[in-house]
């Protein structure tokens, strides 16, 4: 993999979960190893199949979101990072890239929710302003586009 040779690493970190690897790394190495591929769909399916063995795994819930981010799966994004925020409730990283995840997905009364929570947790949390201005232009185009 530090060699960029994803295509041999996806094969080795699948002979390693046929013959009863580390699974967590192996399911962790081939998700990476297939992002590497720009298998950004296969690496999702890898990395929902580790956090529903390991569902509190932040190294897994991060990959997740790159795959997620790189799908578009915003939706689905969602739903696994606040089941993730639900249990790790102190995670700011996770929770702000879950209002990331909900504005994307349409949902920006929940992002908003998370605003205010991130607000209240880390009032000097690195990236809030952008994240305000996130939810206020989403706001702006809202009002903006008829409603049918």
């Amino acid at each position: 993999m530090r060699q960029a040779q994803y295509a041999e690493a996806e094969q080795a970190f699948l002979t390693a979960l046929a013959q009863s690897g580390d699974r967590r790394k192996s399911m962790m190495g081939l998700g990476m190893a297939r992002m590497g591929l720009d298998n950004a769909g296969q690496a999702w399916n890898d990395f929902c199949a580790l956090l529903n063995e390991f569902p509190d795994d932040v190294e897994a819930i991060h990959w997740l979101l790159r795959a997620g981010s790189a799908r578009g799966s915003w939706t689905e994004l969602s739903e696994r990072l606040q089941g993730f925020v639900s249990r790790n409730p102190a995670d700011l990283s996770v929770r702000y890239a879950l209002a990331g995840a909900l504005i994307r997905s349409g949902q920006p009364d929940a992002a908003q929710q998370e605003y205010r929570t991130l607000c209240a947790l880390a009032p000097s949390y690195e990236g809030l302003e952008e994240l305000a201005q996130a939810l206020s232009n989403h706001e702006t185009l809202a009002e903006t586009v008829p409603q049918s």
